[in-house]
């Protein structure tokens, strides 16, 4: 179902910082200049804060919506209240970088490039063209430390992505539930969940590590949850989730995967009743029964007395 801002996003080109090929396109746009935070306190609205990436000047200025911006090995924060929506043309995170989206926050960015990073979505919107992950190189699951085995997005406050363009590389995804209401800019936290918008350009590489209830939020019989809302005609797929599975169990509830929600080819999860499997019935070793049948024996001896 495209969302409001499915067509503006469309009448978008594509800047020249693009015309790259994605795994050189940072070599490409440092040719032509980057800024670089070298900055110590994390806040990304202060000016001091950004140098050029190749001559190593001070900028004297934040980053606008025709930079390149690179974060590295530093821990940068945005407050939303502090510098109100960012765009640029890439951000690249890198060594450990993390950056910190406070509750409010619009990054604006046509190419993500994130490696051995952390981009911490704590209720903020992502807007942008190219949305790109690789494997194992981006948030660790929650208690998965630096260097886990298996890493992905940590949505630990329902955001809403709306890009242009999903490529997952094989990443794994945590998903926030705190509502039965899809988050949008503005419509975040409590009562929300997190959701994608854009063009799925990605092979189905793309794992669900955990379903993260927040805020307390228990989903009911019937409630959905659309997390991904595809716009072109492209079919999504998820590792090891057919169409119809129980992506995670919730008491007597199941979440139930289906990819033609919405208007046909949206990821919807669905929560419904389950039954809990049926428990085996244990049987003893040839041991077990024999002594059982000696003490049955033994017994029954005692009692005709």
């Amino acid at each position: 179902m495209p969302t409001q801002g499915t067509n503006k996003r469309r009448g978008r080109g594509i800047g020249p910082a693009l015309i790259c090929l994605p795994a050189i396109l940072f070599a490409c746009s440092l040719a032509q200049g980057a800024l670089l935070f070298s900055g110590s306190d994390g806040n990304w609205a202060n000016s001091a804060n950004w140098t050029d990436a190749t001559t190593g000047a001070p900028a004297s200025r934040l980053p606008g919506a025709d930079d390149d911006v690179i974060i590295d090995g530093e821990d940068v924060f945005i407050d939303p209240s502090a510098i109100g929506n960012v765009e640029l043309t890439s951000l690249r995170l890198q060594s450990r970088a993390q950056l910190r989206l406070l509750p409010g926050s619009d990054l604006r960015v046509r190419l993500l490039d994130v490696s051995e990073s952390g981009l911490f979505a704590q209720g903020s919107m992502l807007n942008g063209q190219e949305f790109k992950l690789y494997p194992e190189e981006v948030i660790p699951v929650p208690g998965g430390g630096w260097g886990c085995s298996h890493c992905g997005i940590v949505l630990g406050n329902p955001s809403a992505f709306d890009f242009e363009r999903y490529d997952w590389g094989g990443s794994r995804l945590v998903v926030g539930l705190g509502g039965a209401t899809p988050a949008s800019a503005g419509n975040l936290g409590p009562g929300h969940y997190a959701t994608w918008t854009g063009d799925w350009a990605g092979t189905g590489d793309l794992f669900i590590e955990d379903i993260e209830l927040l805020y307390g939020f228990v989903p009911e019989v019937g409630d959905t949850f659309q997390i991904f809302t595809v716009d072109n005609g492209a079919t999504p797929a998820i590792i090891g989730l057919a169409e119809g599975s129980i992506v995670k169990r919730i008491g007597e509830l199941g979440l139930v995967i289906s990819y033609q929600g919405g208007d046909g080819n949206d990821v919807v999860l669905t929560a419904v009743e389950v039954l809990h499997p049926a428990q085996p019935i244990p049987v003893l070793p040839w041991w077990g029964l024999m002594v059982m049948g000696l003490g049955l024996a033994a017994a029954a001896r005692w009692y005709l007395r």
